[in-house]
């Protein structure tokens, strides 16, 4: 059973492969429900830590952005936490199902949606059938958060410049350390950030955390990577900008989701 875990969270965990939907929705949805869950979410993930068997973790917090276009899901996209890049929303009155992966592998959280603007539940990963929860839960927090609001990280202007640069048409180098090693995609694309068209409003959200590993095992466990996270207004979109800096001040870290 180690050796399936190992294997999985290869997968699963380092946010890197697009995740396909998973296999049991909830059967009776309310669209109208969906619909006003749309925006950004400030998510804490527990995750699983492997030594000579497994054990959960405390939460890594990241942002996601949820969207709706009809139908019985919307769609969660995550900068990163224990969840992978793409999944699904579902929702039954109040029993809120996120979900990211396979029948064979797949990560869930199941949780009672308090109005539209928090949930906290059961947080679990699943392999070849066998369900594994996690020990604290999943909670979520919807962020509004004004065009007005401090820059704490003080990084708005060089995401507005990053994208100036991706809309003039010079892409990122592509040593992008955050987004190659933590973050698991392929950094933006001039053509991608071009299509969003003029940009409007760059915001502030907040910190986000992704777990840094060990070289070996038995080495100390890294502190977390730290990222300052932006929600980003464009004429034809929204996005969730992450950004870091390296020790010397300079950018080694963008992505927009």
């Amino acid at each position: 059973m180690r050796k399936v875990i190992v294997a999985t969270l290869l997968v699963l965990l380092p946010a890197s492969a697009s995740l396909a939907q998973d296999a049991s929705p909830i059967e009776t949805i309310q669209s109208d429900g969906l619909d006003t869950m749309t925006g950004i979410w400030k998510i804490a993930f527990p995750e699983m830590v492997l030594n000579d068997s497994y054990r959960w973790s405390q939460a890594n917090e990241t942002f996601c952005r949820i969207t709706h276009d009809g139908g019985d899901e919307a769609s969660i996209i995550c900068l990163a936490g224990g969840a992978g890049r793409n999944g699904t929303v579902t929702l039954e009155e109040k029993n809120l199902h996120l979900a990211w992966g396979t029948m064979m592998a797949r990560i869930v959280v199941d949780a009672k949606l308090a109005g539209t603007k928090a949930f906290s539940g059961v947080y679990a990963l699943k392999l070849t059938g066998i369900r594994h929860d996690a020990a604290m839960p999943a909670i979520g927090q919807r962020l509004i958060v004004s065009e007005t609001a401090p820059d704490a990280a003080g990084q708005a202007k060089l995401v507005s410049m990053t994208l100036a640069q991706l809309a003039g048409g010079t892409p990122l180098p592509q040593n992008d350390v955050l987004v190659r090693q933590y973050l698991g995609v392929q950094p933006n694309t001039p053509t991608e950030i071009q299509a969003l068209g003029k940009l409007a409003a760059v915001i502030y959200l907040g910190e986000g955390s992704q777990r840094q590993w060990p070289g070996k095992r038995g080495d100390p466990a890294p502190p977390p990577i730290l990222f300052s996270v932006y929600q980003v207004e464009f004429a034809n979109g929204q996005r969730l900008c992450a950004v870091h800096l390296g020790g010397d001040g300079a950018l080694n870290g963008f992505l927009c989701i």
